[in-house]
C-alpha cells in the first residue's frame, strides 16, 4: 500500500471569529502517494478553504494536519517548501524573467544561502521544462506567455520543486478547452508516471472524472473523499448542485439538464 503524504484527522475547517465560521467538521481525509485528486463544488462551498487548510496557509479551528508522518507545526519554513509545492491563483507581477528563471526559482529550498544553482539544479530545471513540454519556451519572457503557456510554467516550477506533493487552485480557469485537457492530461501524467500526489480544485467536474483518480466532493450537507468511482456509484454527485433541473447521468458520466 501506497504511504500517506498528507492526511487530517478529526479536522475542523473555517474562519476564527467569535463565534467561529466552521464549514466542515471532523474530517479525516487522507492522501497517498501517486493520486491525483481533484475537489469539486459549488462556488462558496469551501474548496479554496480546503486547498489553504492542507497547505498551512490558513490554520485548523481544531484537528490536526500531518504531512507524512509529521504534524505541520512541527516542520520549519525550509522543510515545508521541500514537502510540498503550491500552484496558486494569484497573478504574478509584471518582471522580466524568462521561463527557465521562473522555473529555477522552484530550486531555491535546495540550494545554499547566496541561492547558487548547481549543475544538478539545472538538470532539474531542464526536467521540468521537458516534462511540462515548454523546454522550446525557456528563453521567452514569462510575460509575453499565454495564459495556458504560464500555467505550464507555473506547473514546471512546481516540478523543479521536487517535492512529494503538487496543489493547485483552479489549475484550468480562464483557458481555453486544448490548454484545459493538456494541464489536465499533464497533472495525471505527473501523478502516474512521477508517483507525486496532485491535488486541485476545479470548476470542471465533468474533465476532473475523467482525469482523476480521487474526488473530494463538497456539498452542503456533506464533505466526503473518495475513489472516482466510488463517488459516481454511490451516487454521491447528484447533490454538487442545488438546482434540481441538473442532473448527474451514471451511464454517460455526464450532468444533464432535465425540464421539469
Amino acid at each position: 500500500m501506497e504511504p500517506t503524504v498528507v492526511s487530517l484527522k478529526n479536522a475542523s475547517l473555517g474562519y476564527a471569529g467569535k463565534p467561529p465560521k466552521v464549514l466542515a467538521e471532523a474530517l479525516h481525509f487522507e492522501w497517498k502517494k501517486g493520486v491525483c485528486c481533484g475537489i469539486i463544488g459549488q462556488n462558496g462551498a469551501g474548496k479554496s478553504t480546503l486547498l489553504r487548510s492542507i497547505t498551512g496557509l490558513q490554520p485548523l479551528l481544531s484537528g490536526e494536519l500531518f504531512w507524512g508522518q509529521q504534524a505541520l507545526h512541527e516542520l520549519s519554513p525550509d522543510a515545508r517548501a521541500m514537502k510540498m509545492s503550491l500552484v496558486l491563483t494569484e497573478k504574478i507581477p509584471p518582471s522580466l524573467l524568462s521561463v527557465f528563471e521562473l522555473v529555477a526559482l522552484g530550486r531555491y529550498p535546495h540550494t545554499d544561502w547566496i541561492g547558487q544553482l548547481t549543475d544538478f539544479d539545472h538538470e532539474k530545471v531542464q526536467e521540468a521544462l521537458i516534462q511540462t513540454e515548454i523546454l522550446h519556451l525557456s528563453e521567452r519572457l514569462f510575460d509575453t506567455l499565454s495564459d495556458g503557456q504560464k500555467q505550464q510554467v507555473l506547473i514546471a516550477r512546481s516540478l523543479a520543486q521536487d517535492t512529494p506533493v503538487i496543489v493547485l487552485d483552479e489549475p484550468t480557469t480562464h483557458l481555453d478547452l486544448p490548454h484545459k485537457l493538456l494541464v489536465l492530461k499533464l497533472l495525471q501524467k505527473i501523478a502516474k508516471e512521477h508517483q507525486k500526489t496532485v491535488i486541485f480544485s476545479t470548476h470542471d467536474v465533468e474533465w476532473a472524472l475523467d482525469y482523476c483518480d480521487e474526488l473530494v466532493v463538497i456539498t452542503p450537507e456533506k464533505w466526503q473523499h473518495d475513489s472516482t468511482e466510488n463517488c459516481i456509484k454511490n451516487n454521491l454527485l447528484n447533490g454538487l448542485f442545488t438546482d434540481a433541473n441538473i442532473a448527474f447521468d451514471k451511464e454517460t458520466r455526464r450532468f444533464v439538464i432535465e425540464v421539469i
